[in-house]
């Protein structure tokens, strides 16, 4: 018997010997993405943007149960209590502190990385898409700049009415927390200036003219923020996005005729042309 505890401690132990200390002691990569790799995965780039309008508050909330046109018998509902004197910063059912500036952190992190994203080879496909991301970031952003402003704003005891932090910029773990309140007027002022850029960049509807660099482009009315593209940038651009099926779909037009195009997101998040 002594025999055998032997002869199996020696057989661990050379098992042990032809085995890699890494593969003992040093724990797997986890399959964790890296801000980095948005730069030459675009789809991951736009997963920032799809987090966020997931984000978006759902149209009811159940804020009736705080006024009186609705009643509740739940004991334990937020509104509820609310109502009862229990209205404290743990509960708070109307606050939109975590979810929005979750979000706007979200919307920062991604503006200041979205122009080394890989969109498309085609250079001016690629730009398209940076120029639409960035306004669908900045319109979002000036969406949950407000439901902070509206949630959060206050007056202080000198009779001042405030806003919230401008959070103009990602926040890292180095950046101090400790912010002052900007004054409502600034954080109005800041939503405005995203949601101007929003506006100019994000085109409502589609049209048909010359492609761009054509003389008729003066003739051509539409408002400001459209890109024209022409037939083959058009092809490109459903190919970038996968969409060969559409693409095999098009009626053939000339290079010298374009197509106007907008970018519009589907109720799910998913890019739309």
């Amino acid at each position: 018997m002594k025999k055998l505890y032997i002869s199996v401690i020696l057989a661990l132990g050379a098992a042990m010997g032809f085995t890699s200390c890494d593969d003992l002691f040093e724990p797997a990569q986890e399959n964790l993405k890296d801000v980095d790799q948005m730069y030459d995965d675009s789809k991951f780039a736009q997963g920032f943007l799809v987090n966020v309008y997931r984000n978006i508050p759902a149209y009811y909330d159940n804020s009736d149960y705080a006024t009186d046109d609705a009643v509740t018998n739940e004991t334990d509902n937020t509104f509820r209590k609310m109502t009862s004197g229990s209205w404290t910063s743990v509960n708070d059912p109307t606050s939109q502190w975590v979810n929005s500036l979750n979000s706007v952190q979200n919307l920062n992190l991604f503006l200041e990385n979205v122009d080394k994203v890989n969109w498309a080879n085609d250079p001016e496909t690629a730009e398209l898409f940076r120029l639409r991301t960035i306004a669908e970031a900045r319109g979002l952003r000036a969406l949950f700049m407000t439901y902070l402003l509206r949630s959060h704003s206050g007056i202080t005891a000198d009779g001042q009415l405030t806003g919230v932090p401008v959070f103009d910029h990602y926040l890292t773990v180095d950046d101090d927390f400790n912010m002052p309140r900007a004054s409502f007027d600034e954080c109005v002022k800041f939503i405005l200036e995203d949601l101007d850029f929003a506006q100019e960049n994000l085109p409502m509807e589609y049209s048909a003219g010359t492609s761009k660099g054509s003389a008729d482009n003066e003739n051509l009315l539409r408002e400001e923020g459209f890109e024209c593209i022409s037939y083959s940038q058009y092809v490109s651009l459903l190919q970038a996005q996968r969409r060969n099926d559409i693409a095999g779909k098009q009626s053939v037009l000339q290079d010298d005729e374009c197509i106007l195009v907008k970018y519009q997101p589907n109720a799910d998040g998913s890019d739309e042309t």
